[in-house]
């Protein structure tokens, strides 16, 4: 199952992906893959090097309960520079 936001035709969220691991769901944001990842509770330890790769590619990550991320705190947000705006607003 794939649910869209707004008029794009990328996958925002994708039920059935959860063999991939985090990280590189983050990454395929970052590439342009997906508009958005969000993660309810993985450790994000080992993230830390795709969230660089998502920023520098011009995306944001944040917690997921919208805080600054930190590798600290379980789950996340990441998005494209065009949609994190609205996925924060349409934050569930």
């Amino acid at each position: 199952m794939i649910c869209t936001l707004g008029n794009c035709n990328k996958p925002v969220i994708s039920k059935g992906m959860g063999l991939l691991s985090p990280a590189l769901n983050i990454c395929n944001v970052a590439r342009g893959r997906t508009d958005c990842f969000i993660d309810f509770g993985s450790n994000m330890e080992g993230h830390a090097g795709a969230a660089l790769i998502l920023e520098n590619a011009g995306g944001s990550i944040c917690n997921y309960d919208l805080s600054e991320w930190s590798h600290k705190i379980k789950g996340c947000i990441a998005a494209s520079k065009n949609f994190y705006h609205k996925v924060r607003d349409c934050h569930f």
